[in-house]
């Protein structure tokens, strides 16, 4: 029999949990927290599976973890209850802006590059767009900085290859 690679045994010094065991508890909340939205929808597990296409006891088992809960099980299910993910998202992680201004600059710019998701409830041409956030001349700043500093670098790079010292 084949040994695993995982590495298991006591928590370190102090007992902190690894990362397996928060993505586990926060796998975990999130479960809870659907299981929580599909009783609110005053609809059951039944009438989600039936709508789905799925067998019956499914959602039980992906709620126990007898079977693997992937994002598109939660994302039927949600649309399924009318629920969007950025909801159930907003609740479980509220935003606050201002703690982080690396990660303020990261959001500004991911919503601007995949823009708008298909509307969860509407057509998609019928969808309103959401105002974006513009992207700062400081965003356009360092991102130029960035790619000069690549360019350079890449230049310095063929000129010392080449022998370029005179």
């Amino acid at each position: 029999m084949k040994k695993s690679r995982r590495q298991t045994g006591p928590l370190p010094e102090g007992g902190a949990l690894g990362s397996r065991d928060v993505s586990k508890s926060e796998g975990a909340r999130i479960t809870s927290m659907l299981q929580s939205a599909i009783r609110l929808s005053n609809l059951t597990y039944r009438d989600v599976e039936r709508e789905l296409g799925w067998s019956v006891g499914t959602i039980t088992r992906l709620m126990r973890g007898g079977l693997e809960f992937k994002l598109k099980h939660l994302l039927s299910i949600l649309r399924v209850i009318h629920f969007s993910p950025a909801r159930l998202f907003a609740v479980a992680y509220p935003f606050t802006r201002g703690d982080n201004p690396a990660e303020d600059r990261l959001m500004r710019l991911l919503e601007n590059m995949h823009g708008e998701p298909e509307s969860w409830e509407k057509p998609a041409a019928v969808s309103q767009p959401r105002p974006r956030q513009p992207v700062t001349q400081e965003d356009v700043d360092s991102m130029v900085m960035v790619s000069l500093r690549k360019l350079i670098r890449g230049v310095e790079d063929r000129t010392e290859g080449a022998g370029g010292d005179e």
